[in-house]
């Protein structure tokens, strides 16, 4: 006879009402014949949300909760709640995953393997229109047609950002973080640097405004790491849609919903290959599922869920 597990799940952060992750998990859960539900905590920035997220950790304490995501603004303010982090963790400096293990609240990081798998392989895709961001020889880093190291500009400096500059450091590009914050991208770039990160002497601050961006003429990639183009908020984007995108960049949208969101639709239609994040989303769920249950996630199923979510299908 199969062995039975029950899963309470969730995820928590603020607002939620765009949020597919409860239909991606439970159809997880349901595919993998596990009892429980994973359900959405809208969680008012801390530290006003400072009672409702004790709570909630305390359930997962007591064993009521089994695992929580952690989504925007939270990534980063929930670290000090936590009693230890994993190594990815603490170097990304932000927290997407919580876990239990004996008596101690775990943070993990699913945002940076799961961007990484995911952004190759849509480079993989866009290379037969715009091959300009491609592996050297021995697959160390990514480097331009003309051998020098690729050239990303990252549009935020939270949490996301975060997982998506350490990314892009292992494998050896060259980064420029762009930030409402001057200071924001400091501290993300500072932070790096500190911590001794391969080839973080390759990143380097920007302030996020129109007069900035107007002088980054030459890129091989834009990831949007910020919330603008959600489709609970304005129709909005964190790159003037009036200001040209560099020639022959790619653009990959952390944002996953609406399907096509203001950045890709204007990327696409001055002829770039763009992307939003769904498939991040995807990836990264299916690593929460794997490390909350030990049992391999149900990729195909996931897809299928986020897909229907969407209504992609329709």
């Amino acid at each position: 006879m199969a062995e039975f597990h029950e899963y309470n799940l969730g995820l928590i952060g603020w607002p939620l009402d765009h949020s597919i992750s409860a239909a991606i998990q439970n159809a997880a859960l349901a595919a993998a014949c596990f009892s429980g539900s994973y359900c959405l905590y809208p969680l008012r920035p801390l530290p006003g949300g400072d009672a409702q997220l004790r709570t909630l950790l305390k359930q997962m304490r007591s064993g009521y909760l089994h695992g929580l995501n952690v989504t925007i603004p939270h990534k980063q303010t929930i670290i000090p709640y936590l009693d230890e982090l994993t190594a990815t963790a603490r170097t990304v400096g932000a927290v997407n995953i919580i876990f239990k293990q004996e008596e101690h609240l775990i943070g993990d990081n699913s945002d940076a393997p799961a961007f990484q798998q995911d952004l190759y392989r849509f480079l993989s895709k866009s290379a037969e229109k715009q091959p300009l961001a491609i592996p050297d020889q021995d697959n160390s880093r990514y480097v331009g047609l003309n051998g020098s190291p690729a050239t990303a500009l990252v549009l935020g400096a939270g949490g996301a950002a975060r997982a998506v500059v350490y990314s892009l450091l292992q494998e050896g590009w060259q980064i420029i973080v762009a930030a409402r914050k001057l200071a924001s991208a400091r501290q993300l770039c500072e932070g790096f640097e500190r911590q001794a990160m391969p080839r973080s002497q390759q990143i380097v601050p920007l302030l996020l405004n129109r007069d900035s961006l107007s002088a980054v003429t030459y890129c091989h990639l834009i990831v949007n790491a910020t919330p603008l183009g959600t489709i609970s908020g304005e129709e909005a984007s964190p790159w003037p849609l009036d200001l040209p995108l560099p020639a022959g960049a790619v653009v990959y949208d952390l944002v996953y919903n609406p399907p096509e969101t203001p950045l890709v639709r204007y990327a696409k239609n001055a002829g770039l290959a763009a992307e939003t994040g769904m498939g991040m989303l995807v990836e990264q769920a299916a690593l929460a599922f794997e490390r909350w249950t030990r049992v391999l996630a149900p990729r195909s199923v996931m897809y299928a869920a986020a897909r229907k979510a969407l209504n992609l299908d329709s």
